[in-house]
């Protein structure tokens, strides 16, 4: 049974997976759950941490957990498409913050992967508001990457995204009139419509 345990924080984004944080710990007593807590407020901000467990054994064995646990230090933790209209081509967007966020917003970016059809959508929110959903008309059906960023309280776009979409079926406008009119204008807000829009569009 192993006889003490070892966590190791690293950077998603660091190939070398260098450990910027750990821990080292005793089991006193073997159960099938181990429980404990780390406090990562030290962590930066706006980055995607990988937490992995390794169990160390007395024989000096190693074995590092089967499943890693992912942390974000974003404000949006989480994005997704909530309802779609393929007679409008409406699209909501939903995205929820982390408590005590003092984020701005969120600035959306979604791409066409099989055009070059694009759109940018920058949200304020009441601050305090954790669960934030805005809808847009107009856009057409695809696979879309779509990409949440932070907006920081100072109001400038975090240049990492906070969350993403890859390969999302949106069911909007027909393709057919999409590759057949211009562009060049932007989709109509909604009723609930955004703050702050800013969109790029172009066809091939």
């Amino acid at each position: 049974q192993p006889s003490g345990i070892y966590v190791c924080i690293t950077e998603l984004s660091d190939e070398s997976g260098s450990c910027v944080y750990n821990i080292t710990g005793i089991i006193t007593q073997y159960s099938p759950v181990i429980t404990g807590e780390i406090n990562v407020g030290f962590l930066n901000d706006n980055k995607m941490w990988s937490v992995n467990i390794i169990l160390i054994y007395d024989s000096g064995l190693e074995i590092v957990s089967i499943k890693s646990m992912d942390i974000s230090t974003f404000d949006v933790q989480r994005g997704d498409v909530v309802v779609q209209d393929s007679t409008t081509g409406r699209v909501c967007f939903t995205y929820i913050f982390v408590e005590g966020s003092q984020s701005l917003g969120c600035s959306i970016e979604y791409l066409c992967t099989r055009t070059e059809y694009n759109g940018q959508l920058n949200i304020t929110r009441p601050l305090g508001s954790q669960n934030v959903t805005k809808c847009i008309d107009g856009i057409y059906v695809c696979d879309y990457n779509i990409s949440f960023y932070d907006i920081e309280h100072d109001g400038v776009i975090s240049n990492q995204p906070a969350y993403q979409l890859i390969q999302h079926s949106i069911d909007g406008l027909s393709s057919s009139i999409m590759s057949s009119s211009s562009l060049s204008s932007s989709p109509s807000l909604s009723s609930s419509s955004l703050s702050q829009t800013s969109m790029t569009m172009s066809s091939t």
